[in-house]
């Protein structure tokens, strides 16, 4: 599944890998890389879809959820 998130990613289909990232952090939330999935989120919202409070908030779930990070 984070291969389709990546593909999502680079084509610029910035819902779609929105919504598989969110239904794996659901699914699978003490998975190894779930850190990486809402980081990812943070990302998607900052460059691509340039929605710069959403992707802070999410930047601070990561610290709060992910302080070891």
């Amino acid at each position: 599944m984070t291969d389709s998130i990546i593909m999502y990613f680079k084509r610029g289909a910035n819902q779609k890998a929105l919504e598989i990232s969110e239904q794996l952090l659901k699914e699978y939330s003490a998975h190894p890389l779930a850190v990486e999935w809402l980081y990812g989120q943070g990302l998607m919202y900052k460059y691509n879809m340039n929605e710069l409070s959403r992707a802070e908030e999410i930047f601070n779930e990561v610290i709060k959820k992910y302080p070891e990070h």
